[in-house]
């Protein structure tokens, strides 16, 4: 899906109704608001829910707790804000690893199409193509060339099957008609560190990862993976530049309710949520986690959601990828 990140930065407020909202949640109670992050602290959704967490708790005059609910590829998290009572008090944020894991896990508790409520989206983290020092690679045509010359010989890492990073090059693969062998790992970190000792050749990282070690002349960047080329790297071409199209694949993050909330709530919260994603502070804040903050209306939330899903089960389907 090429995804229009400035139609969700700008969509229109007008049709938000805050003091119906406003009565809703002083009907949920003045217990915390519980933000579930199914990954682990320090990640994209965790800074996410403690840069906006205090400010959501000063508009609303509530407590925001930030829960970490680790496990099954971050479905246990999901899960239990699905199970949740819908009055605004458990809120979900995550990633569109939460689509990838509908293709892959088909037979789990819960559907996040139809079991959660999509409020808003909080933020973009640009994936970027790079490559071991070791490999030689300096452009991506020298890592599609040396894939077609001997299909399977070389090799890209991931933190596992099923993360955005094995996706994303599974997707290159399907555009460019090569084949590479997945070294999947247990982890960011053991699959960065096999990197940059060069026991495998590529791999796709978040940009604020990537940059860190393109520094230190580890790691050479061969591509972004947007529809433009970035402030913080504006020497680097987009795939889409050199000629593989449909490669804007950013990790994104959104936030989420249960199923069944009412609309005024959702709409109080979208409005709040949104107010203090667009400020200085909480830009900042997040980008200095290497997020950039941006916000949507929730049926932007929901057609992004539902769009990611389709074009992952498609890779997944294509590629016959399996889950361990």
């Amino acid at each position: 899906m090429e995804m229009n990140r400035r139609r969700f930065g700008h969509a229109s407020l007008a049709l938000l109704a805050p003091l119906a909202g406003s009565r809703a949640l002083a009907q949920a109670g003045a217990g915390p608001i519980r933000f579930i992050i199914p990954y682990s602290p320090g990640t994209g959704s965790d800074t996410t829910a403690r840069t906006v967490g205090v400010a959501l708790g000063e508009r609303l005059g509530r407590p925001v707790v930030v829960e970490n609910r680790l496990g099954a590829a971050s479905m246990i998290g999901t899960e239990a804000v699905v199970r949740s009572a819908p009055n605004g008090s458990t809120l979900l944020i995550t990633t569109n690893t939460m689509v990838i894991n509908r293709a892959l896990y088909p037979k789990a508790n819960f559907d996040p199409l139809k079991d959660l409520t999509p409020i808003t989206m909080s933020g973009w983290t640009q994936m970027l193509l790079v490559a071991s020092a070791q490999s030689g690679f300096r452009r991506t045509e020298d890592l599609i060339q040396a894939a077609r010359r001997a299909p399977g010989k070389i090799n890209y890492g991931s933190p596992g099957v099923g993360t955005l990073h094995h996706l994303v090059m599974e997707l290159l693969k399907i555009r460019t008609r090569t084949s590479m062998l997945h070294i999947p790992f247990n982890g960011s970190g053991p699959a960065v560190t096999a990197l940059l000792a060069g026991q495998v050749d590529a791999m796709f990282l978040p940009e604020t990862f990537a940059l860190a070690h393109i520094k230190t002349g580890r790691v050479v960047p061969l591509a972004i993976g947007s529809d433009k080329r970035q402030a913080s790297v504006p020497d680097l071409p987009t795939l889409k530049e050199q000629g593989i199209a449909d490669m804007n694949v950013p990790a994104w993050y959104g936030i989420y309710g249960p199923a069944g909330m009412p609309d005024d709530l959702v709409a109080r919260l979208n409005a709040e949520l949104r107010q203090i994603l667009q400020s200085p502070e909480a830009r900042e804040k997040l980008a200095a986690g290497g997020v950039e903050a941006t916000s949507s209306t929730p049926a932007e939330l929901r057609d992004l959601t539902v769009a990611d899903a389709a074009r992952w089960a498609q890779v997944v389907k294509v590629q016959g990828i399996r889950a361990e």
